[in-house]
């Protein structure tokens, strides 16, 4: 005898995944929710749109996730419901800050001046929830992606942006690891420089573009196309170093100036713990690089990286070091024997870098790269 029964499927995102469970029978029924109609359409279901909550509706899930009535707070959960856009998961996660404690007063500043280091309380990962807190909306409805509020800054890890209107929203510093970005809507109001495409326990590689993201970490992970690609002249700076947080104003001057003449940077931050194939992962980057600005101040950071590279891809090296400091005890062999490494600029300070920067650090490169190119010296990188 077949039994009755409902089976739920909660954000369902394929019809590859919907097709898997094809096996109700006629006296049963399937409720499934997600964010692409057009699944809805392929499985005949009957569609019911749901949009944000309500200001009441907000007030109401605010209340039962704090354990207290909206009254108590006066205007400040009005406020509060807004800055979170309405969106459930948002309001749960401030609603169970307040049950835990937490100040709404506090919340509410938080959410206004873009502090989400301060939405983590008791070992719960608040920051991840309410950075996802987003809406994707099929394009023909025109909704695209919004972000909860436009200030918020969105980690996008594993998320599916397909075909996402990312119009006026800002991606700066997004971790992209895993996302799936397809046909996007992206403007001159799209701000997206620094996208990190790897995954938070790894050694940071950015770029300035979601839609190479992908590409790049393509690239890294891929054998294959690293062969075909490898050779390929790009318009790629790989920036080596450990830069950290008192060093930021060098990281910083250094992409400006190279976005300024038209590069893009690539940075490999050592300031994390180091993968298992570190090496590999610089190797290709370098050959995608024009050329390589390396920072060799902190002796303990990229010997091993940088010699390898050295030796194994004809790619101009230009290494920089703060005075007072020593290079690592092989880098006057590497210059040695290898002539695209190229003589170490000292600098006194980083505002005595940030001017020399475009004279003594980048033009040099920049010649190295054309003599290499000259049929006398016409190197295949290896």
């Amino acid at each position: 005898m077949l039994r009755r029964c409902l089976l739920v499927l909660d954000d369902v995102w394929s019809a590859d995944h919907l097709r898997e469970f094809d096996v109700l029978s006629s006296s049963s029924q399937l409720l499934l929710t997600t964010r692409e109609g057009s699944l809805l359409t392929g499985a005949g279901a009957v569609k019911e749109e749901l949009d944000v909550l309500t200001q009441d509706e907000s007030l109401w899930l605010i209340s039962r996730w704090s354990g207290r009535a909206a009254q108590e707070f006066g205007t400040i959960a009005d406020n509060v419901v807004q800055e979170c856009g309405f969106l459930p998961l948002a309001l749960t996660v401030c609603g169970a800050m307040i049950r835990d404690g937490v100040p709404s007063t506090d919340i509410l500043s938080a959410l206004r001046d873009s502090d989400l280091s301060f939405i983590s309380h008791q070992g719960m990962n608040y920051v991840d929830l309410l950075d996802n807190s987003v809406e994707i909306g099929s394009p023909d409805e025109g909704l695209g992606l919004r972000l909860c509020s436009p200030r918020w800054r969105l980690i996008a890890s594993y998320a599916s942006l397909v075909e996402a209107d990312l119009t006026n929203a800002d991606l700066t510093h997004c971790r992209v690891y895993g996302i799936s970005a397809w046909g996007l809507t992206l403007t001159e109001s799209t701000r997206q420089r620094d996208l990190v495409i790897t995954d938070a326990n790894q050694s940071e590689v950015t770029v300035d573009n979601i839609e190479i993201a992908q590409f790049v970490y393509l690239l890294l992970h891929n054998e294959n196309i690293r062969e075909v690609l490898g050779a390929v002249t790009s318009k790629a700076v790989l920036i080596l170093g450990r830069f950290t947080s008192e060093r930021t104003a060098i990281l910083h001057a250094l992409r400006e100036e190279l976005r300024r003449r038209g590069y893009a940077p690539i940075l490999m931050d050592f300031d994390k713990p180091v993968s298992k194939d570190l090496t590999g992962t610089v190797s290709t980057l370098a050959h995608m690089a024009q050329f390589i600005i390396a920072d060799v101040t902190d002796p303990s950071s990229i010997p091993h990286e940088l010699a390898f590279v050295g030796a194994n891809v004809v790619i101009p090296i230009q290494p920089i070091l703060m005075t007072g400091k020593s290079e690592f005890a092989m880098f006057a062999d590497m210059r040695w024997r290898y002539h695209w490494v190229l003589p170490t600029y000292h600098y006194d300070s980083p505002e005595g870098l940030i001017a020399d920067l475009s004279d003594r650090v980048i033009r040099p490169a920049e010649a190295k790269v054309l003599e290499l190119r000259a049929p006398a010296n016409s190197l295949d990188r290896r």
